[in-house]
């Protein structure tokens, strides 16, 4: 049983039976920068919210049953498997705001296939084409978008996913099996690119906007029992949206970027500030908004995959744009 598992289990045992606690528990794989800063610059308690952060989950996937009963309020993931399966069975799951966009263009490099440093060099591996027959990281779960781009990456080289081995391993494990040459290359995001890189272990050698240009990659989803106490929620939005922009303003204008990467280095895991520097930032829409179109996509490849059972359900009926509306009324629309 992995750590987030275990986590969301010990969360039930604590919370079962009970009504929504006064805080509001956030679960967010690797690390929200947005929600971070939110956090630390107070943005939550300036709306009378008390905000608890659980790190250290791989996926927002092990996090949907504590999502789905209320013992977890909000989860930042990427639309995967499990959420639509639990679509499927009828849980009003909402998905509400942008966590993480793919770029339109081959600007941003936050999310991307590493290939080893060593068969970059010698010239054996120059395009997507020649990971025909190697083995390639494909990210942490197959039910998930990290898996999506894995195989559309391998598809624009003309190749398909049984051309290349592909082993479901965590972005940090992917690095280590780079490291010993266990893999050949990998799907992985910051900051582990920037790892790689400055380690001489891997390089990039295609952005995922590149192969999925404005792809979901992360939204941020209310339980159903949240979703319905509006005022909290759209208050939650509202701090939200401020650190979305906070963060926004430091990556791509420098605006108050040293006070910033000071947060995010002493509140994630990252505490190397020269990592931030390095790293290509992540896209978040300012306004919160996201593409229910390019998530009914991601429904359709995993059903041609076996993996979403019963119908592709109607996204529509569980994207609730009501929350980013009203916090945008209240903090103006950029």
């Amino acid at each position: 049983m992995n750590r987030a598992v275990a986590l969301a289990i010990t969360l039930g045992v604590l919370t079962a039976g009970s009504s929504q606690a006064d805080t509001i528990k956030v679960a967010a794989p690797l690390a929200l920068a947005p929600l971070e800063i939110a956090v630390a610059r107070g943005y939550f308690k300036d709306q009378g919210l008390d905000v608890e952060v659980i790190r250290g989950a791989a996926s927002g996937q092990d996090f949907m049953a504590s999502l789905a009963t209320n013992q977890i309020q909000v989860i930042n993931g990427s639309p995967n498997v499990a959420l639509f399966n639990a679509l499927n069975r009828g849980v009003d799951i909402r998905m509400v705001a942008s966590a993480g966009n793919v770029g339109k263009d081959d600007t941003n490099k936050n999310f991307g296939i590493v290939v080893r440093s060593d068969l970059l060099d010698s010239g054996q591996v120059k395009t997507l084409a020649d990971l025909k027959g190697r083995k390639v990281g494909a990210g942490p779960t197959k039910g998930a978008f990290n898996y999506i781009f894995t195989v559309e990456a391998l598809e624009k080289g003309g190749l398909t996913e049984k051309d290349a081995s592909l082993e479901v391993l965590g972005f940090a494990e992917s690095v280590v099996a780079l490291s010993n040459k266990a893999l050949d290359a990998a799907a992985v995001v910051e900051p582990f690119i920037a790892q790689a890189k400055s380690r001489n272990i891997a390089r990039l050698l295609i952005s995922a906007s590149e192969v999925h240009p404005g792809g979901v990659g992360s939204v941020l989803q209310f339980s159903p029992a949240f979703a319905a106490k509006k005022d909290d929620a759209t208050k939650f939005m509202v701090a939200y949206l401020k650190g979305v922009r906070d963060y926004t303003d430091a990556f791509f204008a420098n605006k108050d970027r040293d006070a910033v990467i000071k947060i995010l280095a002493e509140n994630t895991p990252i505490k190397d500030a020269k990592l931030w520097e390095a790293m290509s930032p992540l896209i978040v829409d300012v306004n919160g908004e996201f593409s229910v179109e390019d998530m009914m996509r991601q429904a359709e490849f995993h059903k041609k995959q076996g993996t979403l059972t019963g119908t592709i359900p109607d996204l529509n009926k569980y994207v609730d744009t009501s929350f980013i509306k009203a916090a945008v009324e209240k903090i103006g629309r950029r």
